[in-house]
C-alpha cells in the first residue's frame, strides 16, 4: 500500500532528475570587515545627541543589520528609514582574514555626502568625530558607536583610552606619529581600524578623522590587511589588500570608475549629486531615481537594464517627515503600507532627548491585508521594539522579536512561543542562557565562564542528559585567540548507571607569512592515531592537507586566491573557472564537465554539463524562483503567492500541457527547500570543508535528552543518548536491551545484545573499521585511498577494484574457494554502459542525448538482443503520472499514480496487475489476472480479466509450546527449533534435532549461503551474490558439478528479468516490486503467483524456480 509521501517522493525523483551532478560542500567565505562588528542599534548617543553636519547619518534610522522584527523589507519601520545595501565586488581569497571587497550602503534619511553621492557610504567610508574627550564613529552601514575618555589600568599600567559602555565595541587610542594624530581602534576580535585626519574638516573644537588601514589580527606579526590610500583631494584613490591586489578608482565628471584586475564598474552621478547609475564588469545597468521634490535625495525607484529589457527593482514613497510610507517591490507581488504614530518625534533634536517612557505604534499593512503593529520606545536617540501585535495575519507564527539591554546586547528573544533570556556580566560577555516555552517554565540552557578580562569563554556548560549532571567544555587559547586545547566532559545515562566520559582535541599552529596557521590537529583518539597536518606556501595559503593512512588532499589557487584546482582523496581532480564576480562558470570535476551562467542579479539561470543534461532556472521580476525545467519536457513550477510564499508546487508536461499539483503546507516546505538547494549548487564545489573535523563547538547547543517512543500497541521503548549525542541504549519490549559503546571520536565499537552476544568494530585512525567480530568470527577489511579494496572471512574472501575516476570496476567473490566476479564499464560522462554478471552474460546500457536511460540490452557475439526499451513517463490527465517501459518480450510494464501519488495501476494492463481501490477510510490494492494464461501471444491480444479474491488478514500461528529467547526470537516450536545469530539473523533450522537448512551472511549483513541437509549431512549449497545490497545472482553446481547461474536484473530495488542460465524471463511486478507473472520470449506465461494486499502469495503456474 502506497503512502500519501509518494505523491512528493514523485515530485522530488522529477527534482533531482535533473540535477546528476552533485557538488556537495560550500566553499569557506571570508567576513566583511565591517558586517559582522556593526549590530543594530548599538550605539549609545552622548548627553546632547548632537552630531558634526558634515557626518551626520541618522544611524538610529538605520536597519540594515536588525534582528528586531526580521523584516523582509529594507526599511525601518520604526523611523521610516529607507535602507539599501549593494555588494559590487565579493572577497574571493579564501584564505584572506578579510577579503578586497566593494559594498556601499544607503540610508534615505543621512544627509552625509559619499565618494557616490548623498545618502551612500562605501566599506571604505567610516568616519570618527573626535570632540576631546568623546569620540564618535559612524559605521558604513550607518550605525554609530560612542566612547569617552577614561584612564585604564592594566598591569600595573596607566593608559588613556577611549572606552565604550559596552566593552564587546573595543576602544579606541590616541597617538601622534611625527606630529600627525592617529586613531587606532581595537576589536575584541583582534581587527585594528586606524584612522588619520580628515583635513578638509576641522574646527576648534571637532576633529574629523577618515579610514587608513584595516589590519585582521593586531596581535599577529604580519596578519592580512587593508590599506587606504587618497589623492590630493582627499578621496580614495586605490585600496589595497596584503596581497598586493587594488581597487583603483579613477573620478571623472559625474563619474567614478572603479577598477580591479580586467573589471570595471562604473558609478554616475547628476547634478544634486545623487547615485542614479551604476554598470557592472558585465554590462548590466541599475539605475536609481529621485523623484521626491521635497526630500530630492530620497530614492524613490530602482531599476534594472539586463539584456535591453528594464526591470523595476522597487518603489518607494515618502510622507511630510521623509519617512517611507510606501514600498512596492517587484513585480507588484510586495507592497507595504506603513502608518506612523502622529505622536512619534521626527527632529533629530527631540528623538536624542526621548527618555523611553513613551510609547509609539507603527502599523503595517502588506499586499494580503495582513496587519502588524510595532509598539516601541525611544531612549537618547535609540529606537527599541517592545511589542508586535498581529490582525488578519496567517503568515505570522514564524515572527520574532528581540529586546536589548542599555549597553546593546540582546537581553530578550521571543521566536514563536519560545523565549530565551540572556544574561552579561560587567564586561558585556555572554554568561547565562535560559529558554522558556509556553507551557514549561523558565530553564538554563547555557552557562559560561572567562579567563580574566578575555572575551572569549574559557568554559561552556550544559545542562547533562543525566539527570543533575552537567556537560562541559573546556577551552584553551593561545595569544591569537586560537584554541589549543579542547576538553569535552559529559556522561552516559543509561539503566544500569551513569558513567562518566572525556575527550579532548589539541591544535598546533606556526607563524608563517607572519600569520599563526593551524598545522595540525589532533583528535581525541590516543597517540597520533587521528591526528591531521596542514601545509602552506610561503603566502600562508593553505595548499595540503595529510591525513592518517597516507590520505591527502591539494589546492591550487588563482591569482585572486580562489580554488582552481584541488585533488580529493583518491586523486580525483576538481578543476574550477569564475566570472569576475566570483561566480563557478566552469567545473571540471573528474572529468565531468559542466557549465553554468547567471543572471544580473547573480542567480543561476542555466547549468549544462557535457552530456547533454541540463538545468534551467525561472524567476519572477523580484528575483524568486518561480520555475526549474530541463529545457524539453519537464518542468516545474513554484506559484507564489504576493508576498513571494509558496502555494503550490505543479510538475508539467510541456508536451501535453498536463500538470500534476502540490499543495499541502508541509509538503510545500520540502518543495521550497529543494529550491532554495538546487539554487545554491552552482556555488557549491567538491572543494571539500576539511577543517570541520576541529570544529568541536560548532551545533553545540543541541540537546540529546532520554525519549520514550511508543508504538500503536501502546508498548514503550526507551532511548537514552550520551552527552557526546549517541545513543547508548535502547530497551525495546521486541529486542529488549541493546547497549552501544563509542569510541572518542564518535564512532561505534560495541553492540551487546540481552543475550549477551557482542559485535564488536576494530578502527584504524582514519575511523575506517578494519575488523569486526561476531559469533561467527573475524571479517578483516582492507582499505586504499578511503575506499575498501577487500574484505576477508574465514569462509569468504571479497576484492574491490577501481578505475581511474573511482568507480567499481571489478567485484570478486571467492565463497569457500570459489571464484565469482562482476565487471563494470563506463561511459565517457561516467555512466555504466555494461555489466558483466558471474556467468559471463554481459548487459549493455544505452543512453539518449539528454542522459535518461534509453535501453538495456544483452550482449552478444554479432547482435544485441533489447531487454528493456521504450522508457517512458508522462502527465496524461492532470489526474495520473505513469511511467512505463517494455520487455524484450513486447510486453509493457506500467506505473501509474494519481495526483495523491497513490497507484492506480502497477503491471501490465492485459496480463497481471495491481489496482487501488478506495473506501471510505483509506484504500486497499486489489489483483486482476488474465483467464487463459498461456493465450497472450500475438501482442497480447487477451482482454480477458479476472479479479482476484480479496485479502484476509493472516494471522501468525502460536502454540502454548512456543519458546522465545529474551530477544523475542522464536527458538522452538513444536519439533521445530531455530538458531540465531548476535544480529538476530535465522543461522539454522532443525527438525527433530535434525539439522535442515543453514545460512551464512557477509559482514555487511546479506546472506551469501544456504546449505540444505539430509540425514545431517549437507546435500546441496546456494550462493547468493549482491551488487549495493540487491541480489545479483544465486549460484549453484548441479549433479555434474557444473556451475548453474540465476541472475537479476534491477530497476532500481525493482527486479525485472531474471536469467536463467543467461535465458531471459520477463517479471511483471505490482506496486510492491513483488514478482505477479514471469513471461518468456514468445510472451507465455511460466510462472503465476496469485498475490494479495498482506503480501501472500498462492503460486498457480511454475515452469520455472522463482525465488524473489
Amino acid at each position: 500500500m502506497m503512502s500519501k509521501s509518494n505523491k512528493m517522493a514523485t515530485l522530488k525523483v522529477l527534482m533531482f532528475g535533473f540535477l546528476v551532478w552533485a557538488v556537495i560542500v560550500c566553499m569557506s567565505s571570508t567576513p566583511k570587515a565591517y558586517a559582522n562588528t556593526c549590530p543594530f542599534h548599538s550605539n549609545i548617543f552622548n548627553s546632547t545627541g548632537k552630531s558634526s553636519d558634515v557626518c551626520y547619518a541618522n544611524v538610529d534610522y538605520q536597519g540594515t543589520l536588525s534582528n528586531q522584527y526580521h523584516s523582509s523589507y529594507p526599511v525601518n519601520l520604526l523611523s521610516g528609514n529607507k535602507h539599501l545595501t549593494e555588494t559590487d565586488i565579493y572577497p574571493q581569497n579564501i584564505n584572506g582574514q578579510i577579503g578586497l571587497e566593494f559594498t556601499r550602503y544607503y540610508n534615505s534619511m543621512s544627509s552625509h555626502k559619499g565618494m557616490l553621492g548623498y545618502g551612500w557610504r562605501t566599506l571604505y567610508e567610516p568616519q570618527l568625530l573626535d570632540r576631546g574627550n568623546t569620540l564618535s564613529l559612524i559605521q558604513p552601514d550607518g550605525t554609530q558607536f560612542h566612547f569617552h575618555l577614561a584612564t585604564d589600568t592594566k598591569d600595573g599600567y596607566k593608559t588613556d583610552r577611549y572606552i565604550s559602555n559596552n566593552p564587546e565595541y573595543g576602544y579606541f587610542v590616541k597617538i601622534s606619529k611625527g606630529g600627525l594624530v592617529e586613531w587606532q581602534w581595537y576589536r575584541p576580535s583582534g581587527q585594528r581600524f586606524t584612522f588619520i585626519i580628515d583635513s578638509r574638516y576641522m574646527t576648534a573644537k571637532e576633529t574629523l578623522g577618515k579610514l587608513s588601514k584595516i589590519v585582521a589580527n593586531h596581535r599577529e606579526p604580519n596578519s592580512d590587511y587593508i590599506q587606504v590610500i587618497y589623492d590630493k583631494n582627499h578621496k580614495i584613490a586605490q585600496v589595497v589588500d596584503s596581497l598586493g591586489q587594488k581597487l583603483i578608482f579613477n573620478y571623472q565628471n559625474k563619474k567614478v570608475i572603479l577598477r580591479l584586475n580586467d573589471t570595471t564598474h562604473t558609478y554616475y552621478q547628476d547634478d544634486k549629486h545623487n547615485l542614479i547609475g551604476y554598470t557592472d564588469s558585465e554590462g548590466n545597468a541599475f539605475n536609481y531615481h529621485y523623484d521626491n521634490k521635497e526630500f530630492p535625495h530620497s530614492i524613490t525607484k530602482k531599476t534594472l537594464i539586463s539584456d535591453d529589457e528594464t526591470q523595476i527593482l522597487g518603489n518607494w514613497r515618502y510622507d511630510d517627515k521623509g519617512r517611507v510610507d510606501y514600498e512596492e517591490l517587484p513585480n507588484k507581488k510586495k507592497s507595504l503600507t506603513i502608518t506612523y504614530d502622529p505622536k512619534a518625534p521626527t527632529s533629530k533634536q527631540d528623538i536624542a532627548y526621548e527618555n523611553g517612557t513613551k510609547h509609539y505604534t507603527t502599523t503595517t499593512i502588506n499586499g494580503l491585508g495582513e496587519v502588524v503593529k510595532y509598539i516601541f520606545t525611544i531612549t537618547g536617540g535609540f529606537y527599541e521594539l517592545i511589542d508586535k501585535q498581529y490582525e488578519n495575519c496567517q503568515s505570522c507564527d514564524g515572527l520574532s522579536m528581540q529586546k536589548t539591554d542599555e549597553q546593546g546586547n540582546v537581553a530578550k528573544r521571543i521566536i514563536g512561543d519560545t523565549t530565551y533570556f540572556y544574561t552579561y556580566d560587567n564586561q558585556s560577555r555572554l554568561t547565562l542562557i535560559e529558554v522558556q516555552s509556553k507551557d514549561t517554565p523558565k530553564q538554563w540552557q547555557q552557562k559560561r565562564q572567562y579567563v580574566g578580562d578575555g572575551r572569549l569563554p574559557s568554559q561552556i556548560i550544559r545542562p547533562s542528559t543525566a539527570p543533575n549532571k552537567e556537560h562541559t567544555l573546556s577551552i584553551t587559547y593561545n595569544q591569537y585567540g586560537q584554541p589549543t586545547y579542547i576538553k569535552e566532559m559529559g556522561y552516559r545515562n543509561s539503566s544500569t548507571g551513569i558513567y562518566k566520559i572525556v575527550r579532548d582535541y589539541r591544535y598546533e599552529y606556526k607563524i608563517i607569512n607572519g600569520k599563526s596557521k593551524l598545522i595540525a590537529f589532533d583528535g581525541a583518539l590516543a597517540g597520533e592515531k587521528d591526528k591531521i597536518r596542514y601545509h602552506y606556501d610561503d603566502k600562508g595559503q593553505l595548499i595540503a592537507i595529510y591525513y592518517p593512512k597516507h590520505l591527502s588532499q591539494s589546492i591550487q589557487y588563482d591569482e585572486l586566491g580562489r580554488v582552481a584546482i584541488f585533488t580529493d582523496l583518491g586523486n580525483l581532480i576538481y578543476q574550477y573557472q569564475y566570472d569576475t564576480k566570483g561566480n563557478i562558470i566552469k567545473s571540471d570535476e573528474a572529468g565531468k564537465v559542466r557549465h553554468i551562467k547567471y543572471n544580473a542579479l547573480g542567480k543561476p539561470t542555466k547549468i549544462t554539463d557535457d552530456g547533454g543534461q541540463t538545468l534551467v532556472y525561472h524567476y519572477d521580476k523580484s528575483g524568486a524562483l518561480i520555475g526549474l525545467s530541463d529545457d524539453k519536457s519537464t518542468k516545474i513550477e513554484f506559484v507564489r503567492d504576493v508576498e513571494n510564499g509558496l502555494v503550490s508546487a505543479r510538475l508539467i508536461d510541456k508536451k501535453s500541457g498536463n500538470h500534476i499539483e502540490i499543495t499541502q503546507k508541509d509538503e510545500l516546505l520540502s518543495v521550497e527547500a529543494f529550491g532554495n538547494l538546487v539554487q545554491e549548487l552552482p556555488r557549491k564545489t567538491a572543494y571539500n570543508n576539511f577543517l570541520s573535523k576541529w570544529h568541536v563547538l560548532d551545533n553545540w547547543l543541541n540537546d540529546f535528552p532520554t525519549q520514550t517512543l511508543i508504538d500503536n500497541k501502546g508498548e514503550s521503548t526507551s532511548v537514552y543518548f550520551d552527552d557526546f549525542g549517541k545513543v547508548s541504549e535502547e530497551n525495546s519490549p521486541i529486542t529488549a536491551k541493546t547497549s552501544y559503546d563509542w569510541d572518542m571520536l564518535g564512532n561505534l565499537n560495541i553492540i551487546t545484545n540481552q543475550n549477551g552476544q557482542i559485535i564488536k568494530f576494530i578502527r584504524d585512525g582514519f575511523g575506517d573499521i578494519i575488523q569486526i567480530t561476531d559469533d561467527d568470527g573475524d571479517t578483516d577489511l582492507q582499505w586504499s585511498d578511503g575506499k575498501l579494496t577487500a574484505a576477508t572471512h574465514k569462509d569468504y574472501h571479497l576484492l574491490f577494484e577501481y578505475g581511474d575516476n573511482n568507480q567499481i570496476i571489478k567485484k570478486s567473490y571467492i565463497l569457500d574457494g570459489h571464484p565469482f566476479n562482476v565487471l563494470y564499464h563506463y561511459d565517457d560522462n561516467g555512466k555504466l554502459s555494461e555489466i558483466t554478471y558471474p556467468s559471463g552474460m554481459r548487459l549493455g546500457y544505452d543512453y539518449d542525448i539528454d542522459g535518461k536511460l534509453r535501453q538495456i540490452y544483452k550482449n552478444g557475439l554479432i547482435i544485441k538482443k533489447p531487454l528493456i526499451d521504450k522508457f517512458n513517463q508522462l502527465i496524461k490527465d492532470n489526474k495520473t503520472y505513469e511511467q512505463s517501459f517494455v520487455f524484450g518480450n513486447g510486453i509493457k510494464q506500467v506505473h501509474s499514480y494519481d495526483k495523491m501519488g497513490l497507484p492506480t495501476m502497477v503491471g501490465s494492463q492485459n496480463l497481471a496487475y495491481s489496482q487501488s481501490i478506495s473506501y471510505d477510510n483509506g484504500h486497499t490494492i486489489d489483483y486482476h489476472y488474465a483467464n487463459d494464461i498461456n493465450a497472450l501471444a500475438d501482442n497480447e491480444k487477451s482482454n480477458k480479466i479476472e479479479s482476484n479474491t480479496p485479502a484476509t488478514y493472516l494471522a501468525q500461528s502460536t502454540t502454548p509450546n512456543d519458546e522465545y529467547d529474551a530477544l523475542g526470537q522464536l527458538v522452538a516450536q513444536n519439533d521445530h527449533r531455530y538458531e540465531y545469530d548476535s544480529q538476530g539473523r535465522l543461522v539454522k533450522f532443525f527438525k527433530n534435532g535434525e539439522p535442515i537448512t543453514s545460512y551464512a551472511y557477509l559482514y555487511t549483513g546479506e546472506r551469501y549461503k544456504k546449505v540444505s541437509y539430509q540425514n545431517g549431512q549437507p546435500t546441496h549449497t546456494t550462493y547468493y551474490l549482491y551488487d549495493n545490497g540487491i541480489l545479483l545472482a544465486e549460484v549453484h553446481q548441479d549433479n555434474h558439478q557444473q556451475w548453474q547461474y540465476t541472475e537479476y536484473l534491477h530497476l532500481g530495488v525493482r527486479p525485472v528479468i531474471q536469467f536463467n542460465n543467461k535465458t531471459p524471463y520477463y517479471l511483471t511486478t505490482d506496486h510492491r516490486g513483488a514478482v505477479m507473472v514471469a513471461t518468456d520470449d514468445k510472451q507465455n506465461i511460466v510462472w503465476q503467483a496469485n498475490l494479495t494486499d498482506n503480501g501472500y502469495a498462492n503460486i498457480s503456474k511454475q515452469e520455472i524456480t522463482l525465488n524473489l
